[in-house]
C-alpha cells in the first residue's frame, strides 16, 4: 500500500461542531467533558486554531462511546495556478464597510471568520505565513456592552483602531506588508466592492508581482475596484454579509418635530446620524437629506450641515407620507428609505408597510432611550418596519434625546 504524502489531507473543523451538534451539547458542555475552555473549543470549530492529537483523541473517544465515528481531516482540493510558489498569504479585512448590522454581530463574527478561512484554506492551501488584520473606527469598537475588537482578536484577527476614515491606514499597511516579498505573496482585500479608493493600490501592486484578490458578496455589478483586481479574483464569499442588494439610492426623512436634539448637539447627531448610513449603506451613491419641522433658530444650521428643509405649520404626518410616497415611488427596487422619527409615531405605519410591499427598503432610526422607560410593548411602528431594520444610534450628539410622547412635539 502506497504511504500517503504530507499535505494530502487537512484538519476540517466543522468535524468537531458536527461530533457536538449530533451528541446535543453546548459549547460549554462538550468543553468541560475534555476539560478546556469554552473559548478554546471555539476556535478549533472556527479554524481559528487546530487541536493537538490528544485533543482530538479525546474528542474520538467522546464520540465512540455514543456509536460515532468521528473523521477529522478530509482531502486537500488543487491550489490555484497563481497560488503555485507562493506562500506568503495578507487578509485585511475593512471591518467599517464590510460589516453585518450591530443586532447580528455577536453571531456573525464566528460564521465569517470560519467561512473566510476556509475558503483561503481551499483556494491557497500551500501558505506557510498567514497575516489577518482588521481595521475599524473606534465608535465600532464597543456596541451595547459587545466587544467586536475582543472577539476579533480571539478568532486569530490583529485589530486596527482609528476616528478617522480607515482608507489611507489600509492602504499604508498594504503597501509595507506586501513590499518584502511581493512576488511570493497573495493579498485578500474583504471589503465592499465599490471602495474604488482601492483600485490604484490593487494595480500598483499587481504591477509589482503580487497576487490580489477580492472577497466580498456578489450582488454588485463592476465596478472600479473589480476592474482592477480582475473578475476571476474576486471571491463572492457566502458568508459575508451582502450590502442592502444593490441599492443606489438613499433616502433620509428626519421628523424633527418628534426626534429633536437640543442645539448645542445638533452638529454631533448629525455627525453620528450619516456615519450610522455610512457603515449600513455603504453602496448607496445618490442621496437626499430632508428635515420636516416648525422653522427655528436651528433652520440655518441644518441647511449648513446638508439637510433640505420643509417647514410647515400644522402637524407634519401627512407631509412626510406624502414626501415619502413621491420620492419612493419613481425606483421603488433601488431605493432604501431611512426615518428618523419616534419609535411610537404609529401614523407611519401603514405608509411602511406600503412601501415595503412595493419593493422599498425601510429603515427606522432612533436611539432606544426615547421608548418610555417602563413601557415593555414594542410600538406598532417598530413591528412595521423590524426590529432587524431599526438602526439605534448611540453616539454623544443622542445623549439629550429623553422620551416624549409623540403627541408631544420636541422642537427648539
Amino acid at each position: 500500500m502506497a504511504p500517503v504524502k504530507p499535505g494530502r489531507f487537512k484538519f476540517d473543523p466543522e468535524s468537531i461542531a458536527q461530533v457536538r451538534n449530533h451528541l446535543g451539547l453546548s459549547q460549554k458542555k462538550l468543553a468541560a467533558l475534555l476539560g478546556v475552555p469554552a473559548n478554546t473549543l471555539s476556535r478549533w470549530e472556527t479554524g481559528a486554531t487546530t487541536p493537538d492529537a490528544d485533543s482530538l483523541a479525546a474528542i474520538y473517544s467522546v464520540a465512540a462511546k455514543h456509536g460515532l465515528s468521528a473523521q477529522f481531516f478530509r482531502r486537500r482540493n488543487k491550489a490555484a495556478k497563481v497560488a503555485k510558489g507562493r506562500t506568503h498569504l495578507l487578509a485585511f479585512w475593512d471591518f467599517h464597510h464590510l460589516s453585518p448590522h450591530l443586532s447580528s454581530l455577536p453571531n456573525f463574527l464566528d460564521g465569517a471568520n470560519a467561512s473566510v478561512r476556509q475558503e483561503l484554506d481551499r483556494r491557497f492551501p500551500a501558505m506557510s505565513s498567514h497575516q489577518f488584520k482588521a481595521f475599524a473606527k473606534q465608535s465600532e469598537l464597543s456596541i451595547l456592552g459587545y466587544q467586536p475588537t475582543d472577539e476579533l482578536q480571539r478568532l486569530g484577527w490583529r485589530v486596527w483602531e482609528d476616528t478617522e476614515d480607515l482608507s489611507d491606514d489600509i492602504i499604508s499597511q498594504i503597501k509595507s506588508d506586501c513590499g518584502h516579498e511581493p512576488e511570493n505573496t497573495i493579498l485578500v482585500l474583504l471589503t465592499h466592492p465599490r471602495r474604488d479608493e482601492f483600485a490604484d493600490v490593487v494595480r500598483e501592486l499587481k504591477s509589482k508581482g503580487v497576487a490580489v484578490y477580492l472577497m466580498a458578496p456578489g450582488a454588485v455589478k463592476t465596478t472600479s475596484l473589480i476592474k482592477a483586481v480582475g473578475a476571476k479574483h474576486w471571491i463572492k464569499l457566502k458568508g459575508i454579509p451582502k450590502a442592502v442588494k444593490d441599492r443606489t439610492r438613499l433616502l433620509v426623512f428626519w421628523d424633527f418635530q418628534h426626534l429633536s436634539p437640543s442645539s448645542i448637539s445638533l452638529p454631533n447627531t448629525n455627525t453620528s446620524v450619516r456615519e450610522e448610513l455610512d457603515r449600513y449603506f455603504p453602496a448607496t451613491s445618490t442621496s437626499r437629506f430632508k428635515v420636516f419641522g416648525y422653522r427655528s433658530q436651528m433652520t440655518a444650521e441644518l441647511q449648513r450641515l446638508g439637510w433640505g428643509m420643509r417647514e410647515y405649520n400644522g402637524d407634519l404626518s401627512d407631509e412626510i407620507i406624502s414626501q415619502s410616497k413621491s420620492d419612493c415611488g419613481h425606483e421603488p427596487e433601488n431605493t432604501i428609505l431611512v426615518l428618523l422619527t419616534h419609535p411610537g409615531r404609529d401614523e407611519f405605519t401603514d405608509l411602511v408597510r406600503e412601501l415595503k410591499s412595493k419593493g422599498v427598503e425601510v429603515y427606522l432610526m432612533a436611539p432606544e432611550s426615547t421608548m418610555h422607560p417602563w413601557s415593555r410593548e414594542v410600538p406598532a411602528l417598530v413591528e412595521a418596519v423590524g426590529h432587524e431594520h431599526w438602526i439605534k444610534p448611540t453616539g454623544p450628539g443622542w445623549s439629550l434625546v429623553q422620551y416624549l410622547p409623540p403627541t408631544v412635539a420636541s422642537y427648539r
